[in-house]
């Protein structure tokens, strides 16, 4: 059984496996928002420490429930290099995008996953794109509105063998691929989920899902009431360290 999916963090400046993040300093973030107001602006920001725990491979995804055909290997290794991009797999927020994915593909039989279509908007470092490949499916397009994000993800995608993920440089409003995606990953701040909730939708096909994650847990009814008024089934809910993941469906 599938109960982990383990992400090594590496850095290609330093030539080994020790975990490094090229971020700016937390001195020099504190000069712009207050450390209350860290979290919100960037929620998958692994601000990391010299705990051992940081230490070492992550493990994101904890018995969670799979039913995997005989050519699946437990655990899955995913490799990122975050260089100077947020979301290597460490934040609650990531995990609660893997947790759903993984569920969602539960029933999916190995063979017939190749053929379902999944969008990763705002991808960052890859690494919820890399994972989708690495659990079967191999239509995925990506994108995000920074392009030295772009360019890590690409780069990311070559590390693990995933080179046919579709990586772009576009905002979720200006992406327009002149189709629609089974599965959505939208692993955003509140605000930004909000603002594209219309754009997310579009993208996603009918009866298709919308994995929405980067809410704090203090604003969950509220986000809940935009996806009712949307138009969004939401089939669940979960909250990790402070932080709510959502599984939506178009109706």
């Amino acid at each position: 059984m599938l109960d982990q999916i383990t992400i090594h963090i590496i850095n290609s400046d330093e030539g080994d496996d020790r975990i490094s993040y090229d971020s700016p300093s937390l001195d020099y973030m504190r000069q712009l928002f207050s450390m209350e107001d860290l979290a919100s602006v960037f929620p998958a920001a692994p601000f990391f420490t010299d705990d051992p725990e940081d230490q070492g491979p992550l493990e994101i995804v904890e018995k969670t429930a799979f039913r995997p055909d005989d050519d699946d290997a437990c655990p899955l290794t995913v490799t990122i290099d975050p260089g100077y991009s947020f979301g290597d797999g460490r934040h609650a927020t990531t995990w609660l995008c893997v947790k759903y994915l993984v569920e969602y593909l539960a029933d999916v039989p190995r063979p017939e996953r190749p053929g379902i279509s999944l969008l990763d908007a705002g991808t960052g470092t890859g690494v919820l794109a890399i994972v989708a490949a690495k659990l079967g499916i191999h239509d995925i397009d990506a994108f995000d509105i920074y392009h030295h994000a772009v360019q890590c993800a690409k780069n990311n995608c070559l590390r693990n063998d995933c080179g046919y993920i579709r990586v772009c440089e576009s905002d979720i409003a200006a992406f327009n691929p002149g189709r629609t995606y089974d599965i959505v990953m939208a692993n955003l701040v509140s605000d930004v989920i909000i603002a594209n909730l219309d754009a997310l939708m579009r993208l996603a096909a009918p009866g298709g899902v919308i994995i929405a994650s980067g809410v704090s847990s203090g604003r969950i009814e509220s986000m809940q009431d935009y996806f009712r008024r949307a138009g969004l089934d939401q089939d669940d809910r979960a909250v990790r360290d402070g932080w709510c993941g959502f599984l939506l469906r178009r109706a």
